[in-house]
């Protein structure tokens, strides 16, 4: 019916196409926003490690109340971690300059963790300690592993556009 219909308007040996474009489409859906599921699993990760700092630093805070929302407020900024696998989990080509800030920023934290351990398992065993002394190692394997993973991760090269296909030379008839 709707041969019979284009060809009743001068459009004989037209075939209908979907919105009449027959070449490729011009939004390749495939590339737009490519998911990379191992950093949204590291931005978990991210969030489980800034709730265990927080919880594992209540027994330094016993002594004044409002010393434990100042140790959250200081750890707070280990929250950019989490938000930072998650844009690369999202699109790992567009976010990929924050990787070299995350490996800096997971180095400075490793340090830190180290610095941290002779004091924790050196002189009195006070039972608070008990926590940081479990979970402060814990945490400085996490950050040298995420350190590795970051390291190691190549993202995919785009893939080459394809030249454009020249127009046609018009040939002018006599």
């Amino acid at each position: 019916m709707v041969q019979s219909i284009l060809r009743g308007h001068g459009f004989s040996g037209h075939t209908p196409r979907f919105l009449d474009y027959g070449a490729k489409p011009r939004v390749h859906f495939a590339t737009i926003m490519r998911r990379t599921y191992l950093f949204f699993a590291l931005a978990g990760l991210e969030l489980a490690r800034y709730l265990l700092l927080a919880f594992a630093a209540q027994p330094f805070a016993a002594a004044l109340p409002a010393a434990q929302q100042m140790l959250r407020l200081v750890a707070a900024p280990n929250l950019l971690f989490a938000v930072g696998f998650f844009f690369i989990g999202i699109d790992a080509r567009r976010y990929g300059g924050y990787r070299p800030l995350l490996v800096v920023g997971k180095a400075v934290s490793l340090f830190s963790a180290l610095i941290a351990l002779p004091r924790l398992f050196g002189g009195d065993s006070v039972s608070g300690y008990a926590l940081a002394r479990a979970v402060v190692p814990a945490i400085a394997l996490l950050d040298a592993s995420v350190i590795a993973v970051l390291l190691a991760w190549h993202p995919e090269k785009p893939a080459a556009a394809e030249p454009a296909q020249p127009e046609p030379e018009r040939i002018e008839v006599d």
